[in-house]
C-alpha cells in the first residue's frame, strides 16, 4: 500500500512539472467567427462566407485550419502572427465545422465550432399552411 501511495505522489509531481514546463512556452491565441459586419456568429446559412478572426500573442506564430468531421475544409493557414481575419467558404454543405489554432508543437491553443444551416423555403410555406389550417379549423368550430 505504501508503494502505491509513493508511486502516485511521484507520478503527480512528474505531471505537474511537465505541464508547468509546457505552460512556460505556450502560445496564447483567441479565435472567433463572425459575419461580414464583424458581429460574432456561430450559425451560418449555406453559401455564406465565414470570417475567422484571430489574435495571437506578440512574438509567437500559430496555424489555423477548418475541419468538417475528419476532412480538411479550409487552410491550413500557417505561421500567422498578430491579429487578422481569414475568410472561408464552407465546401461540405450543412453541418458542424471546427476551427482549430495550433502552436509550434501542434497543441491546440484555441478551438471553436460553427454551424452551416440550410434555408429551406418549404419550411416557411409549411408554417404558413399550418397557420391557415389552424385558423380555418377554429372558424369551423366557431360556426358549429
Amino acid at each position: 500500500m505504501k508503494r502505491i501511495g509513493f508511486l502516485f505522489v511521484v507520478c503527480a509531481l512528474l505531471l505537474v512539472s511537465v505541464s508547468k514546463a509546457l505552460a512556460a512556452d505556450a502560445t496564447y491565441a483567441e479565435i472567433y467567427t463572425s459575419d461580414s459586419g464583424g458581429n460574432k456568429k456561430i450559425n451560418f446559412d449555406l453559401g455564406e462566407t465565414v470570417y475567422i478572426h484571430y489574435k495571437i500573442e506578440s512574438g509567437k506564430t500559430a496555424d489555423i485550419k477548418v475541419m468538417f468531421g475528419a476532412d480538411l475544409d479550409g487552410g491550413p493557414w500557417t505561421d500567422l502572427s498578430g491579429e487578422g481575419v481569414l475568410t472561408h467558404d464552407p465546401s461540405h454543405g450543412a453541418g458542424l465545422y471546427s476551427v482549430s489554432c495550433t502552436g509550434a508543437e501542434t497543441v491546440i491553443i484555441a478551438y471553436g465550432t460553427f454551424n452551416v444551416i440550410p434555408e429551406l423555403p418549404i419550411g416557411t410555406v409549411m408554417a404558413t399552411v399550418a397557420a391557415f389550417g389552424a385558423l380555418g379549423s377554429a372558424m369551423l368550430k366557431r360556426r358549429k
